[in-house]
């Protein structure tokens, strides 16, 4: 078997079809190339990594206001990779407070009493060689809790200023956060609860309001990403050299994944698929 030594085990981020399709995959985990240029840092990912910190920390026992400055101080620092992710940091900064406000009183409705932060679960799957799972937010000792935060949007408008385009609270989970929870779940045999939280409110989704964190909800979507890990598993065991798995995968470079990856990083991907000029 040549599975490639970046894969240890399979995390929902290595195996979700549509945010880690399988030309990126290849492109990130099996050619080598500079990890954080293929997946660059941007102030929405920071500022919800800052957001869950500060919320853990406070359900920690830490005072709020402080968990809240360390948090802020620390996403103060992060370089925005262009203008309009300067932008977007700006209204992170702005709304941080709030934010990280929601997730407390989500966290008090739903009465949550922290037995662990970040915890690592994994489980085995049926024909997977390599456990699947992840680190849980907020384990509880009869539920765990994924956190995910929701930012404002900068636009540009006609006279060159910009302006803030809420981004709303979803309606229900999205499909790749069920996928992500469905791992989750799995592994630590645990109901699963997703906390929305924005600068306006917060949303929480359990299996008392959501079909799809029932059991055969996620028993379902476990099922994909085992299908996922499966598919991924068998490419790897073809080779560990990713120019003879490309020719394996069609790639897709008007998905969406590709958009913040820089044009010389593209060249390189495009070679090992081996594209004719360019």
């Amino acid at each position: 078997i040549a599975m490639n030594s970046l894969i240890d085990m399979w995390f929902p981020s290595r195996l979700d079809p549509e945010h880690c399709p399988l030309d990126f995959f290849i492109a990130k985990y099996v050619a080598g190339l500079d990890r954080d240029r293929i997946n660059p840092a941007n102030s929405k990912m920071r500022a919800g990594g800052e957001a869950h910190r500060a919320w853990q920390m406070f359900l920690e026992g830490k005072p709020l206001k402080e968990a809240i400055e360390t948090c802020k101080h620390e996403l103060s620092k992060f370089n925005a990779p262009n203008a309009k992710d300067h932008e977007q940091h700006k209204l992170c900064m702005k709304h941080f407070d709030t934010v990280v406000n929601n997730f407390v009183l989500a966290s008090s409705e739903c009465n949550i009493k922290v037995d662990e932060i970040e915890q690592l679960f994994k489980t085995d799957a049926e024909g997977i060689d390599l456990n699947v799972g992840g680190y849980v937010d907020v384990v509880e000792f009869d539920y765990i809790n994924e956190a995910k935060s929701k930012w404002p949007t900068p636009f540009l408008k006609a006279d060159g200023t910009y302006s803030e385009r809420t981004q709303s609270l979803p309606k229900s989970p999205t499909p790749s956060n069920i996928r992500q929870a469905a791992i989750y779940s799995k592994a630590s045999n645990k109901p699963v609860r997703i906390i929305y939280a924005n600068h306006k409110g917060y949303m929480v989704f359990d299996q008392s309001n959501c079909e799809a964190l029932r059991a055969d909800g996620l028993n379902a979507a476990f099922e994909t990403m085992r299908m996922s890990a499966r598919a991924r598993q068998n490419l790897l065991k073809i080779s560990s050299d990713p120019e003879i798995i490309s020719r394996y995968v069609i790639p897709n470079f008007s998905h969406y994944v590709w958009n913040n990856v820089d044009s010389e990083i593209i060249a390189k991907v495009k070679q090992i698929w081996g594209y004719r000029n360019g």
